[in-house]
């Protein structure tokens, strides 16, 4: 029988199914933001993606290993910054703040929307657990209009530390449990590896067919879309 049946019987009653999704790259597409300025950037708008979502990683990454914390959003502000720096993209400052906006207003995914309608006609709990502050997800989801579907958002800010640190998936375990059927997906590898390292039940959502790595950290499983994940959750 599929997990996604909504269960009635009272042995099932407390097997609460509960499913974590990271947010930026998993259900956000991050490379949404360059392509509205097309007239800007001409054919460097991936390239300046790329290298603005890289440098957007690597300062949390760096950050967790000096045991500081400094909030996603500014981080996401210095890494473009560098990226339009870098790339000699002086001009294009002009419209650095839209860009900034625009990471608020990502489009999602195409298999999104179907998998989190599925998800919620079969009564389960829907997370989104990010690197981002609360108050970047909100104007997200906000805008992308899955708001309502989303049952609670937990950001690492509660944590003051950047997945893949072990303290950050500890905001998880309130719901880990014999009787608490959890499942986390994300499509970004290095937080798959972060969340299997500490026992979490993962899929890997790999839409790019990337090939694997961190082999010692592996997956539950792996889907192409998120239609497929939480079918085999």
């Amino acid at each position: 029988m599929s997990l996604l049946v909504k269960r009635t019987n009272r042995s099932n009653a407390l097997h609460v199914g509960i499913d974590v999704f990271d947010a930026f790259g998993t259900i956000f597409d991050v490379h949404s933001a360059t392509i509205r300025y097309p007239d800007v950037f001409d054919d460097r708008a991936d390239q300046l993606s790329s290298l603005w979502r890289a440098k957007q990683l690597e300062y949390t990454w760096v950050l967790n290993s000096l045991g500081r914390y400094e909030p996603f959003d500014l981080l996401t502000a210095r890494a473009l910054d560098f990226a339009l720096e870098t790339l000699g993209l002086g001009a294009a400052h002009s419209v650095r703040d839209d860009l900034l906006q625009a990471y608020t207003r990502l489009a999602i995914f195409p298999d999104v929307l179907p998998a989190l309608e599925r998800l919620k006609a079969a009564d389960h709990k829907v997370v989104i657990f990010s690197n981002a502050p609360l108050r970047m997800l909100e104007a997200s989801l906000a805008s992308s209009n899955i708001g309502h579907m989303i049952d609670e958002v937990i950001s690492v800010e509660q944590a003051l530390v950047f997945k893949p640190h072990r303290r950050a998936y500890a905001l998880l375990n309130r719901w880990r449990g014999d009787s608490k059927e959890l499942v986390f997906y994300s499509s970004n590898r290095w937080d798959i590896a972060g969340a299997s390292s500490v026992g979490l039940r993962t899929i890997w959502i790999n839409r790019r067919g990337s090939p694997d790595e961190y082999v010692d950290l592996a997956p539950t499983s792996i889907a192409e879309t998120m239609i497929q994940a939480i079918s085999i959750r």
